[in-house]
């Protein structure tokens, strides 16, 4: 009888055990592959700090503002990323009053590496940005955004075009986000 009962109690510990470990794998797996995000960068209000610095150096937010369950879908010719309504949302409030002219530094990220960096920007600024920019949506109710090169305009962008890295672009294939 004490044997039965030392035998079910092993089994216990022993399943108990086991879906410890493959709770905790699935776990560490999940946060080893955090997909898309773009997170803003506190304390620093000008992204040319951010474009001079490494970027696994800069500190992000602790939340992205995108991650790759907010976007409906990229389009990786026009760089034109469509957001839930939650997710526009949150873009849109960045802009409130004062607006920032200097640009809002943000950073993209594909599993827990840091891409590229750029700035929101205004319309209103007259500070040009050599980035990746996402100028403020004058539409408040579209739900799209533009990845763009340079502000005011193209002309302004310096280097190489970071828009299209294939952990990007791969990463947003496999979550079935491209357009």
């Amino acid at each position: 009888m004490l044997s039965r009962y030392f035998n079910r109690n092993i089994i216990m510990v022993v399943c108990i055990y086991l879906l410890t470990v493959v709770v905790a794998a699935c776990t560490a797996k999940a946060n080893m592959d955090k997909g898309f995000a773009l997170f803003m960068v506190p304390g620093i209000s000008d992204p040319r700090q951010v474009d001079e610095s490494e970027l696994a150096d800069i500190q992000l937010e602790e939340n992205p503002l995108i991650n790759e369950d907010d976007i409906l879908n990229y389009n990786p010719e026009t760089h034109q990323m469509e957001l839930t309504e939650e997710a526009y949302s949150r873009v849109i409030s960045l802009f409130s009053l004062p607006v920032d002219v200097n640009g809002m530094p943000f950073v993209v990220v594909v599993a827990d590496e840091p891409i590229y960096s750029g700035a929101f920007y205004t319309p209103a600024s007259s500070i040009s940005y050599n980035g990746v920019v996402i100028i403020q949506p004058l539409n408040g109710k579209s739900g799209t955004i533009f990845l763009r090169l340079g502000y005011p305009c193209a002309d302004a962008f310096e280097g190489t075009d970071p828009r299209s890295d294939s952990r990007i672009i791969d990463r947003l294939r496999l979550v079935n986000k491209l357009r």
